[in-house]
């Protein structure tokens, strides 16, 4: 990769999780001191102390930083659910190819329950060809892909790999407001929030990537065999060149779990 070139990465917080995304940013800039990066932020809001931290941390490590307040009322019929805990900027990923400008042309989503313990270049130059997003297969994947009556795999959408010129091409974000409207009205059928919605209207033209791109904690607490899920079988999972996702609760930046699965990795960040 061409030293210039610009990695654009997004993220999504609300007020609860703009810590975690602090510590998420810290790691990834830590990890990747030899790439430059551009942030882009999209919120309903944040506290001007947590626009100062992210703030900081972009300056200290060189990069650049865009925060995109979106309207509450931007779009009517996000399914949001009462006592949730999936909050409405967790959607703004899939209006980021509109949110976007349109010069950015490919973007790094990542979820605030997530570290990156290594490089991430080779992540970054995917080739996407004619694949509107690339992600990692649930821990759950059968499962879910069947109750989608999916054709091919259900991917965890904690960290994707998002080809914003193919969805400009194909008016994907146009397909996503049209589930979104369903799911408003069948609330049922509505599970894994945007997560179904990505895999739902990309199924067909998605790229599966390696485990190492979203190592979900899931795995390692049921006991799962990682090597049946890791995508390139040629290489040997390596937790410290992995992106660690935090998947289900509770999450460990709560003090009295410090007993889960590399909880001792996400404090030291």
């Amino acid at each position: 990769m061409n030293n210039s070139e610009t990695i654009h990465v997004l993220f999504t917080p609300d007020e609860g999780f703009a810590m975690p995304y602090g510590v998420l940013m810290t790691s990834l800039l830590e990890n990747n001191r030899d790439s430059h990066f551009c942030f882009w932020i999209l919120t309903d809001r944040l506290s001007i102390n947590n626009v100062k931290h992210f703030e900081e941390t972009a300056t200290f490590y060189n990069a650049g930083l865009n925060i995109i307040y979106v309207q509450n009322d931007f779009y009517p019929y996000l399914p949001l659910k009462e006592n949730d805990r999936f909050a409405a900027p967790g959607y703004y990923r899939l209006f980021a190819a509109d949110l976007l400008p349109d010069t950015v042309s490919k973007v790094l989503y990542l979820d605030g329950d997530m570290i990156v313990m290594g490089d991430i270049k080779m992540l970054w130059l995917t080739n996407l060809e004619s694949c509107s997003i690339a992600g990692v297969v649930d821990v759950h994947d059968k499962i879910h892909a069947k109750r989608l009556q999916m054709n091919g795999r259900y991917i965890n959408s904690g960290m994707l790999l998002i080809n914003l010129d193919y969805h400009r091409k194909y008016n994907l974000v146009d397909k996503y407001k049209e589930r979104l409207k369903y799911i408003h009205f069948h609330r049922d059928e509505f599970v894994f929030h945007d997560q179904d919605i990505f895999n739902y209207v990309c199924d067909g033209n998605m790229k599966y990537l390696s485990l190492r791109n979203n190592l979900m904690t899931s795995f390692l607490v049921e006991g799962i065999n990682l090597q049946e899920f890791n995508n390139d079988s040629t290489k040997r999972l390596s937790i410290n060149q992995s992106i660690i996702h935090y998947t289900g609760y509770p999450k460990p930046w709560v003090t009295h779990y410090y007993n889960l699965p590399l909880t001792n990795e996400w404090q030291y960040y």
